[in-house]
């Protein structure tokens, strides 16, 4: 269980304006406080994606009908021998022969088999299999799989990793590892090999691994796995014709910590990491802070993006329209801020000139980003009130209030919490409201809804505190025609 000061701690790195703890080439970002440069995405040349290679000796009606029909073939060395197996985007998989003959789709639920099918032939993966496991110490892995990675080249290139959950039993237990094959002539010459004991991205079992795409023409490689009960780890690794090389390395609370996605349409997909803060109350309340961190590929390098004020190439009046946006942004208030930026976007046309710091659609993209899962966040929480805040709708959060007298609010055993996923957690719910409204309120001094809910987060930490008085009272005097605002502030002084 986390501390108070833990959960804090942890809250606050995910905040805007701090720089998230991601590891980029085996190097650490600056430390928290220093700002993160920004970059716009270059555009890159016309190149012929890759296609499947045409996989000599091991081809079958069943792997090529998985690929043709857009699943990822993987091979799988079990005790009971090898085992073909088509996943799919969705995540389901199934056995590849199974998929050929229609028994499972896409979608649907299917038990992998224990051992291989009597239509496998003969596989020389096994030669790749065994000799992986020989240079391992014995027993760390009880499984391992490989996947044909597509090329340009024609060349037979395998990635072949140890999977599932690595072995406690050894002392200390050995990470898990990423191999790439070259067939050529009917031998086998491995190319490279990664292991994954990255510091800051563990790796207890080994969950999804595929090839992607990042620059169109280069063979890049996610791994996604996880540690401990709810931890998830995320590598991204880039081919580059000799070696391995790690992009990216990072973990996250959860699992499903990295996607890969074009955020602006330029042919270049950008890698998305998911930041979001888990540890709102307990771990599993259904009640999440979200936020993510995105990285794009300039100058051979992955640089990640931030909102950002720009610089003074960005000239009025869009530029003051992005300041505020970019101060609604740190401010959770996140409607505001996308509806400054995309006046300024609007604004600016053409004009928008990438600076060292990023650019105005850039912005534009990484606001829309956050705000669209800020706001799906309070559709799906357990405790919306506090989703709404730290989307920064206060309305909507002071709007789960209005059933409740003044006398059922202000109290220790309100019905807005009793019976409540933040039953028992008044403590930490106190603080959020007020450090979010302390901020909200530096931005948007004269909205009456975040004086009423800062008067609520005072309430739950101190009933006593003279400040609630006076945020009733502005409350009431910014917004005359509030009932609830004026019932409560009388209510409250004459108690």
């Amino acid at each position: 269980m986390h501390t108070l000061s833990s959960r804090l701690t942890s809250f606050a790195r995910f905040a805007m304006g701090l720089v998230l703890s991601v590891t980029i080439a085996g190097c650490t970002q600056p430390a928290t406080g220093s700002p993160t440069p920004a970059a716009t995405a270059v555009q890159p040349s016309p190149q012929r994606p890759p296609t499947a290679t045409p996989v000599a000796g091991l081809a079958n009606p069943a792997s090529t009908y998985c690929i043709e029909q857009g699943g990822q073939l993987e091979i799988q060395s079990t005790e009971g021998g090898q085992i073909g197996v088509c996943r799919f985007s969705d995540g389901t998989v199934c056995e590849e022969w199974a998929f050929f003959r229609g028994e499972c789709r896409p979608g649907e639920r299917y038990d992998l088999p224990q051992t291989a099918p009597t239509e496998a032939a003969a596989n020389p993966l096994r030669e790749v299999f065994a000799a992986m496991r020989a240079s391992l110490p014995a027993n760390a892995f009880a499984q391992f799989a490989a996947q044909p990675l597509r090329t340009t080249d024609g060349r037979q290139l395998w990635m072949v990793y140890s999977s599932g959950m690595r072995n406690f039993d050894l002392t200390p237990p050995v990470p898990h590892v990423i191999a790439l094959f070259e067939e050529a002539g009917g031998s086998w010459r491995e190319l490279d090999r990664a292991t994954l004991a990255n510091p800051d991205a563990e790796i207890d079992y080994l969950g999804d691994v595929q090839q992607v795409t990042i620059v169109p023409g280069e063979i890049w490689i996610q791994i996604e796995g996880g540690m401990g009960a709810h931890g998830g780890s995320y590598y991204l690794y880039r081919f580059t014709g000799q070696m391995l090389q790690l992009e990216l390395a990072a973990s996250a609370p959860s699992p499903g910590v990295g996607r890969i996605e074009d955020l602006n349409g330029d042919g270049v997909n950008e890698v998305v990491l998911n930041r979001s803060e888990p540890y709102i109350f307990c771990y599993a309340c259904g009640v999440y802070y979200p936020f993510y961190q995105v990285y794009t590929w300039q100058n051979d390098k992955l640089v990640a993006l931030a909102i950002s004020e720009l610089t003074a190439d960005q000239a009025a009046p869009f530029a003051d329209l992005n300041q505020q946006a970019v101060a609604f942004a740190q401010a959770d208030l996140w409607s505001d801020a996308l509806a400054a930026i995309n006046a300024a976007v609007a604004q600016a046309g053409a004009a928008d000139p990438p600076t060292a710091a990023g650019s105005l659609r850039w912005n534009q993209r990484l606001i829309q980003l956050i705000h669209d899962a800020q706001r799906e966040a309070v559709a799906d929480s357990a405790y919306p009130l506090i989703n709404h805040v730290f989307y920064g709708d206060y309305a909507g959060a002071v709007d789960l209030m209005r059933n409740y007298a003044p006398s059922d609010i202000f109290n220790p055993a309100s019905p807005l919490i009793a019976g409540t996923v933040a039953d028992g957690w008044q403590s930490e719910l106190s603080t959020y409201l007020r450090k979010e409204t302390e901020r909200a309120l530096a931005v948007s001094p004269d909205w009456a809804a975040i004086y009423f809910i800062q008067a609520w987060g005072r309430f739950l930490a101190d009933p006593a505190d003279p400040a609630i008085g006076d945020d009733l009272k502005q409350a009431a005097a910014l917004a005359p025609d509030d009932r609830l605002f004026a019932e409560t502030a009388a209510w409250w002084a004459a108690r």
